[in-house]
């Protein structure tokens, strides 16, 4: 089936997540903000984290004609609602004029008191799809929202557990993309670095098996204790130290480095690097120990930008080969270009 997806503000790590979650993802063509590709049927948007919507195509259009058949053709509106609405989202299309003009006349024609809304957030989509209707069109294309994310959700998520820490603790839509790069879709998920237990927590929603490693044993134990009152989730246990079982998929985002006010100078920079090379040596060592033969693994790895725009890192693809894996992807840049300490990340398996 073919749809468009509208992505999340990093759009190539957002295709590079879909492009691991299902079996089969050929991209057909790319706008700015959008994706169209034949993929198989799309149930949910839950799972994703870098996909603001899903939309399923119902034409690609040569004439108005087209346009007008399709829409002729397709289930338009059949809800009960007070108070119905249309809107048309367009991304580079030269029907959008044509489509609105089509909905107000259905909805008058069928008697149906709707009402014109422009695009709409994410989080107002969200909470009315079910009274309306959004068509997104992206240039011959012409598709029918089916799906939207709930950024509240993840607001709620966050704000509501207990202990929350938001600048030492990975973001709830960066571990769904994290677990998603692995391509792994069910099994025991191991973070060794899971901090308050972001991961932990989004791995559990998707249906796996976690464990955590982590100095705050007791708040990440507290905050899975909650999620568990909430969404009544699969198996968890939080260990106050390393303790070496094997698991299906291991996903982190480990130490980075000390905050940085400023951009340091390349001599401190270097110093940085070094003991983060170190610490990513035990690591590697770690996830060999935990992971299955052929077992993956997705973790994020620093480097530290200096002035005026160099980086000073440390050779974690050579680190890789010698600890006994091969990168599957990998480095994906998540950074932003006035990020002091820049994410790249890595997809790796066991030999």
């Amino acid at each position: 089936m073919k749809y468009l997806f509208v992505l999340g503000r990093d759009e190539d790590l957002s295709i590079k997540e879909l492009e691991a979650y299902f079996d089969k993802f050929e991209i057909i063509d790319k706008g700015k903000g959008i994706v169209l590709a034949e993929c198989p049927k799309v149930k949910s948007i839950e799972k994703l984290g870098g996909v603001v919507k899903i939309a399923e195509v119902l034409t690609q259009a040569v004439d108005l004609d087209e346009v007008e058949y399709a829409l002729d053709h397709d289930v338009i509106f059949n809800k009960s609602s007070n108070k119905p609405w249309y809107s048309v989202q367009s991304f580079e299309s030269k029907y959008s004029g044509f489509v609105i003009k089509y909905l107000k006349m259905w909805f008058k024609d069928n008697k149906f008191k709707a009402q014109y809304r422009k695009e709409l957030s994410p989080t107002q989509l969200s909470k009315c799809l079910n009274d309306g209707v959004e068509f997104i069109l992206f240039r011959d294309y012409v598709a029918k929202t089916k799906f939207v994310s709930d950024p509240l959700q993840l607001v709620q998520r966050d704000d509501k557990r207990p202990y929350t820490n938001p600048v030492e603790d990975t973001s709830l839509r960066f571990a769904k993309i994290l677990i998603n790069l692995s391509g792994v879709k069910k099994g025991v998920l191991l973070d060794p670095y899971c901090r308050l237990g972001s991961i932990l927590q989004e791995g559990l929603l998707m249906g796996y098996s976690v464990i955590g490693i982590s100095r705050e044993k007791k708040n990440v134990m507290k905050n899975l204790d909650w999620l568990n009152s909430k969404f009544k989730v699969g198996k968890y246990n939080v260990l106050g130290k390393y303790h070496p079982r094997k698991v299906d998929l291991v996903v982190t985002e480990p130490y980075m480095g000390p905050y940085l006010k400023k951009l340091p100078i390349f001599e401190e920079a270097k110093k940085i690097s070094k003991d983060l090379r170190n610490h990513y040596y035990d690591i590697l060592d770690q996830i060999s120990k935990s992971l299955k033969v052929k077992g993956k693994a997705v973790i994020v790895v620093p480097k530290i930008r200096v002035y005026p725009n160099k980086e000073v890192g440390f050779n974690f693809e050579a680190m890789c080969f010698k600890a006994g894996f091969t990168i599957i992807n990998g480095p994906i840049d998540y950074f932003t270009l006035r990020a002091k300490v820049r994410r790249r990340i890595y997809v790796i398996q066991k030999v």
